[in-house]
């Protein structure tokens, strides 16, 4: 079950954070605040300042750790809408994004407003999927996209196709094309 948990902050404090680590390979400060680690956060993301309002939004887990679905069920909603983050979950992003800036937590403001959205849920009934490390894409695409060599059997699938892209449409788009060009 993926989940994403967004969380609004009236300003973006992980930035000053993140400036003062510098990356391993060019020693110079990072820009950016998207992280990956090993924590029930999974992926961490800066999704930037609203021009309109200023205020901060910071996806602090896009991950398939089913603890978020038990930790919304306690807690207080503390903003309308079923998508609301519970306060229990908003702890436990807090406790995890402490280790993951290596920062006491009490130093990470309580956010001004937060959303959750657990993909196998209406209305989208979905979830990602991740590719094994180490596996020949070009290879695997060459076996799934036509897997019989007698019958004209197709499979046209963004999460299959011969190249790494988060735009899941896109590479859709481009499976079908390049299957059409290829066997049409």
């Amino acid at each position: 079950m993926a989940v994403k948990i967004y969380l609004v902050y009236d300003h973006p404090w992980w930035r000053d954070i993140i400036s003062s680590v510098t990356d391993r390979q060019n020693q110079t400060p990072r820009s950016h605040g998207n992280i990956q680690s090993d924590l029930p956060l999974h992926w961490t993301y800066d999704f930037g300042v609203s021009a309109k309002t200023g205020k901060a939004v910071l996806l602090v887990a896009y991950t398939s750790n089913p603890m978020w679905r038990e930790l919304q069920k306690h807690g207080d909603r503390r903003w309308a809408g079923h998508y609301s983050v519970s306060t229990e979950a908003i702890r436990h992003t807090h406790l995890y994004l402490s280790k993951l800036y290596n920062i006491p937590v009490t130093t990470i403001p309580f956010p001004i407003d937060g959303r959750i959205s657990q993909w196998d849920e209406n209305p989208y009934n979905g979830s990602f999927f991740i590719w094994k490390t180490g596996v020949d894409w070009g290879r695997v695409w060459r076996t799934v996209n036509k897997p019989s060599a007698l019958d004209d059997v197709f499979i046209a699938s963004g999460a299959y196709w011969n190249y790494q892209s988060d735009a899941w449409s896109e590479n859709c788009l481009n499976a079908i094309n390049e299957m059409l060009q290829k066997y049409f």
